[in-house]
């Protein structure tokens, strides 16, 4: 659509497989007449080749089954209809129809178990290959504890991002994503916090990418690692040069593929185990920084790392909305898929430390794949390897066209043809960073995501969802079908922001033992309190009532909760139209909307939402001190 919109060329032509999985959205722009559907099935078959019972939904839309439309065919043509259909397809083709199959099951799911399924495959972290490395001084089990309990907080903290996605009418209706939902709830300067220190993140996990796959791929196949670094290059300086990038949709298939891998690759290591030690536990709480740091320190950033589902959780809310657009089951979806992702990452975790010995782990720069290969031998290698690629794989492809794409939107003054390659610079830094760090023997895969999941996960995967979903409760101008009270609970929101913090503090003082990192930890639980400020200044925590006017419906929202008002709807040309309810239906010609209550749910301000109609003014009188208040607004004619 975006080719389209701009007058090129699309990326690529659609494929058969399109076709059928749209059927239903384009069979109403074909022609009735008989010989027309015919011609069309003709010409479309002169382009694809069409395997008849795996076409289900094209021969519908074309009424290729109408007796008409194939005796208009043998007409034509002088030949059956039948033969438009091929019985051999090659192994490539099989393939394809298998993953559009795949793709049409995912799709096919109810809206909960869709999110779930997306949020899981979507977000499975690459970091996972780094946990029993960074384990592996501290313990399997205890790590485990600390995973179960970080990924508490983090399910919840999916929850409460997702119930302010659902409460949102900028992104249902404006596709705000997740910079956008931030500044309308939370205010500019807060906004900011929560996409730079996302920014970091992606670039810190594009640096951890780089590093765990040439090493990966490397002590597999028992090759120079610079070979793999440089082609690694090369690979991503023309997908991005290109514009290619995969849909969310394409990355789920994926993701469960590799989902599945990833459950393969733990069970052989679960059938192999015992050369490792689950029994080893080493937390030395009195043993002083530099005994912590090399032991809770270095495995507490890569749990963090766990979970990095918040950036993509508006993408997950688009694929599903079709089928909930109400977002009734994003929350809940969200907050199942996550625990579902803490499980397979715990188990790994455990399956690998007790296959592999501590040292082994512990003496590795690369990924777990590794000694894991070295001590179960070439089935492993080729297993693992192969799980590993996908996730380090696809993590790449994410990172780096998040950061190209942030770097484009400040280059604007290159001229057009420049701004692709200019906006590589970021890029190429991170890979020269990786190849020092890596050849000065100071970076490893789990250090880097030690150092990212502490410094910049703590506040965009844990506090600030939080701000968010009680701004939203307060101020959002929406109301999903189902919400989880729980979840948004005041008490629960602020203990959770203010842990978050205080571990950052506690991190920087007692657990971390160089001051660069420590100063790090430490700024960062400045920078979230100052972000806390902020967005109480900018009137984030304060209720109020939004009165929403879009095409074709009108509701009134006080505090989080639809709020049944008096409304009068003005119509040119006829008698005003009087209710008492929370929202109604809008009629074609409404002129003007006012609206009265004698309660506001707590609410101090009062403000008009609209999309999809010309509102010529508005005038709101704020709730008084018995909490009455009113809003009237005029309507235009709608410009085209």
């Amino acid at each position: 659509m975006e080719a389209f919109r701009e007058h090129r060329s699309p990326p690529r032509r659609p494929r058969v497989h399109d076709l059928e999985r749209y059927a239903r959205d384009w069979a109403e722009l074909v022609p009735a007449p008989p010989d027309e559907r015919a011609q069309l099935a003709h010409a479309i078959a002169g382009r694809h080749r069409l395997p008849r019972d795996r076409v289900p939904g094209l021969r519908a839309a074309l009424h290729l089954d109408d007796p008409a439309v194939r005796a208009a065919y043998e007409h034509r043509y002088g030949r059956p209809l039948d033969d438009l259909f091929t019985t051999r397809l090659g192994a490539g083709d099989r393939l394809r129809w298998a993953v559009h199959a795949l793709t049409t099951a995912l799709e096919r799911l109810p809206p909960f178990w869709l999110t779930v399924v997306l949020t899981v495959t979507v977000s499975l972290p690459v970091s996972m290959l780094g946990l029993p490395i960074a384990a592996s001084a501290m313990g399997a089990l205890p790590a485990l504890v600390l995973l179960a309990v970080v990924g508490l907080v983090m399910s919840i903290a999916m929850g409460a991002l997702g119930e302010a996605i659902a409460r949102s009418a900028d992104v249902r209706y404006r596709h705000a994503f997740l910079g956008g939902l931030a500044t309308k709830l939370i205010g500019g300067r807060a906004s900011i916090v929560l996409t730079g220190t996302g920014g970091v993140r992606t670039g810190l996990s594009l640096l951890a990418g780089w590093i765990g796959l040439s090493i990966t791929v490397a002590e597999v196949t028992h090759t120079p690692r610079g070979i793999w670094a440089v082609l690694l290059l090369v690979v991503v300086i023309l997908m991005l040069t290109r514009g290619a990038k995969l849909a969310l949709g394409t990355v789920a298939i994926v993701g469960v593929l590799t989902t599945v891998l990833v459950l393969v690759v733990t069970l052989v290591t679960f059938l192999n185990a015992g050369a490792g030690d689950l029994s080893h536990a080493d937390v030395p709480l009195g043993g002083g920084n530099a005994a912590l740091d090399a032991t809770v320190g270095a495995a507490l950033g890569v749990v963090l790392m766990q979970f990095i589902g918040s950036v993509y959780l508006i993408g997950i809310h688009r694929e599903a909305a079709a089928r909930d657009p109400g977002s009734a089951t994003l929350a809940s979806g969200a907050v199942v898929g996550t625990v579902i992702v803490t499980v397979i990452v715990g188990l790994f975790l455990v399956a690998v430390s007790a296959a592999v010995p501590a040292a082994d782990l512990h003496a590795t720069n690369g990924t777990a794949i590794g000694p894991l290969a070295d001590q179960l031998g070439p089935a492993m290698a080729v297993l693992g390897g192969i799980t590993s690629v996908l996730l380090l794989g696809m993590n790449i492809n994410r990172t780096a066209v998040a950061v190209h794409a942030l770097t484009l939107e400040r280059v604007t003054r290159v001229p057009r043809r420049w701004r692709s390659i200019a906006a590589l610079a970021p890029v190429l830094l991170i890979f020269a960073v990786a190849e020092t760090t890596l050849d000065l023997g100071d970076a490893s895969f789990s250090s880097v995501l030690t150092i990212s999941g502490v410094v910049t996960n703590v506040l965009v995967g844990a506090a600030i969802p939080m701000l968010l979903i009680v701004a939203a409760r307060r101020r959002a101008e929406l109301v999903p079908p189902r919400v989880w009270r729980w979840l948004g609970w005041a008490p629960l929101a602020w203990a959770i922001v203010a842990v978050s913090l205080a571990s950052l503090v506690v991190v920087g003082l007692f657990v971390w033992d160089d001051w660069g990192s420590r100063t790090a930890a430490l700024a960062m639980a400045v920078l979230g309190a100052v972000t806390v400020v902020w967005a109480g200044r900018a009137g984030a925590f304060r209720r109020r009532a939004v009165v929403e006017l879009v095409d074709g419906r009108w509701a009134v929202v006080a505090g989080g909760r639809a709020l049944p008002v008096e409304a009068e709807l003005t119509y040119a040309g006829r008698a005003p139209v009087r209710a008492h309810a929370a929202g109604g239906t809008v009629e074609p010609g409404l002129s003007a909307l006012r609206v009265s209550a004698s309660a506001a749910n707590g609410a101090r301000e009062v403000a008009v939402w609209s999309d999809g109609v010309a509102v010529v003014d508005a005038d709101v009188t704020p709730p008084d001190g018995d909490g009455a208040w009113s809003a009237a607004v005029r309507l235009g004619p709608r410009s085209g």
